[in-house]
């Protein structure tokens, strides 16, 4: 693993009885310490395109002390597709995925749309390629494009935290 999960929500604070958001959810590990971190009072939205990993994760975690989990399947880059009521979220997670969206744009609204007044995102994404070890070059989005595409819908950084050689991760917080 390139990013220890653990280490990165160690940087923010997560306030216990929230409600979160894991876009892109793949294997969980955001999932579940976002679940330990909102505690039985919170809510997670643990949200995935595929449908199959989805299910994966919820069976994975069903029996285990997991409860305030709610698993969504949907495109992020679709407008209104995510079934969250709009300003119900206090902080997304979107680990590794801004290079796999077409539509960033779209994406960013819909971060938008979820948010509360002076919610949060956490980006984590690849630095660069890296021969190999992260995507092909030219799908690469970059520090300054996530900067750039967040503030552009009235985000403003937080805290840029230190994530080490292959990644970034940038704290931004809805202006409204």
């Amino acid at each position: 693993m390139f990013v220890d999960p653990k280490k990165v929500l160690e940087q923010i604070e997560i306030l216990e009885g929230t409600n979160v958001a894991d876009f892109g959810a793949g294997s969980g590990f955001y999932t579940k310490l976002l679940s330990e971190k909102v505690g039985p009072s919170g809510n997670v939205f643990s949200v995935e395109l595929n449908k199959e990993i989805s299910q994966k994760l919820a069976q994975e975690l069903q029996g285990e002390n997991y409860r305030n989990i709610n698993f969504l399947i949907s495109d992020l880059e679709k407008k209104n597709s995510l079934k969250i009521e709009n300003e119900k979220i206090s902080l997304v997670v979107a680990s590794f995925m801004l290079f796999q969206i077409n539509d960033k744009n779209s994406f960013a609204e819909e971060v938008k749309r979820v948010l509360i007044s002076k919610g949060r995102i956490l980006v984590i994404d690849w630095k660069d390629s890296f021969s190999g070890i992260g995507p092909n070059e030219n799908l690469v989005f970059s520090e300054n494009k996530a900067l750039k595409l967040f503030e552009t819908f009235d985000f403003k950084v937080e805290k840029k935290l230190d994530l080490g050689k292959y990644a970034y991760g940038i704290l931004f917080r809805k202006i409204n």
